[in-house]
């Protein structure tokens, strides 16, 4: 029987170890402290909420059509006023927003600026498309972005430059202004700048994409993480070119957000106090930072106060900090699931708040 040929016919970028494990990987070991994924650390942001939902609606695809639902819109036209409901597409996560937009974006002429370490999935979704994806490596250390550096890079062929802010892994945060001078020099260069802001609840409404007029932005966010609805995989994208955004609801995938999560979210999402959720998520980090200096041997790479993400480095260079952390029960994000090479450096998403004193005595160990 001859073989089948799948396998011979795979792209190489499917090898990748970012995109075979990222999201997808189950560790077998006992975990007693979740640090992995990236979801919001405070517990039980909607324990007094009680939804009424009818099952009647579910016959029926999402309302809005292939991307829209208009309570959703009204919640994000309430923080973002300069956003019309008709530059608004929903779909599972950022996730399900940057698989759209690769199909659209990503095929064998485009060529895709990104950044290593990264939210690699993303820039990989591209590559599964055609594109051609080249990184820029962030200094060793303190791994902070410069935006010179991303503008010296811009070539005459640099189709879209993927930037994520809050940056994942390192939660460090460009300020709007540094934003705004990017999206300039893109737009000179007729680049187009992806801002996936999956980590912008974390931040002040001031500071998003959301709020430059540059047509040739796309700003991707999420409602998983700072709003802590990442079971219900409802996202949504801000395209203000009118082309573009025709292409995308033709061309994007349809319906990739249900109609339950998203009503539910839209019951859910004017609740939350998002002020009182940062100044929690800060304290928590603080302690969190707090404590790992007070430990030799590791540092943190640039970060943001408010988000709950942080990339540790391990001075023992040949040693594996993901696996001497795993061995006492404390679960993170490799350095590999973001390109990094080696393996002394992990993402690490603070812990559940109620687990800090947990964290720490076995980070102790």
């Amino acid at each position: 029987m001859k073989p089948l040929l799948w396998k011979s016919a795979q792209a190489s970028y499917i090898k990748n170890p970012a995109f075979m494990s990222y999201g997808a990987f189950e560790e077998k070991r006992p975990v007693r402290v979740d640090c992995s994924l990236g979801i919001n650390p405070l517990p039980n942001l909607y324990s007094q909420a009680t939804l009424t939902m009818t099952a009647a609606s579910y016959g029926c695809y999402p309302r809005g059509g292939a991307h829209g639902n208009s309570a959703l819109a009204a919640y994000v036209g309430s923080r973002w006023p300069s956003v019309t409901p008709d530059s608004i597409c929903f779909g599972a996560g950022s996730q399900g927003t940057i698989s759209s937009l690769s199909r659209i974006l990503g095929g064998s002429g485009a060529t895709v600026l990104g950044l290593i370490p990264q939210f690699i999935p993303a820039l990989l979704e591209f590559a599964s498309a055609g594109a051609n994806v080249r990184t820029i490596a962030l200094p060793q250390g303190s791994f902070a972005i410069d935006v010179d550096t991303m503008i010296a890079a811009l070539t005459p062929v640099t189709t879209v430059m993927y930037l994520d802010n809050p940056h994942n892994p390192t939660g460090q945060v460009l300020p709007l202004e540094t934003i705004g001078r990017l999206a300039e020099a893109c737009q000179k260069n007729g680049t187009l700048l992806i801002v996936d802001e999956a980590y912008g609840d974390f931040v002040e409404d001031a500071n998003s994409a959301l709020n430059l007029p540059h047509e040739n932005i796309i700003c991707m966010r999420s409602f998983s993480k700072g709003c802590g609805l990442a079971g219900l995989r409802v996202g949504y994208i801000v395209i203000r070119d009118a082309e573009l955004r025709a292409c995308y609801r033709e061309l994007g995938l349809h319906f990739s957000s249900s109609a339950a999560a998203a009503d539910m979210a839209a019951e859910l999402l004017p609740r939350l106090d998002l002020a009182s959720m940062r100044e929690q998520v800060t304290a928590l980090k603080g302690r969190v930072l707090a404590f790992l200096a007070s430990q030799k041997g590791f540092s943190v790479a640039a970060t943001h106060e408010g988000t709950p993400i942080f990339l540790v480095s391990w001075q023992e260079e040949s040693g594996n900090l993901y696996d001497a952390l795993m061995d006492v029960g404390i679960q993170t994000e490799p350095g590999m699931f973001f390109a990094l090479e080696g393996h002394n450096a992990v993402r690490l998403r603070a812990p559940m708040s109620e687990q800090f004193d947990l964290f720490c005595a076995l980070w102790r160990e």
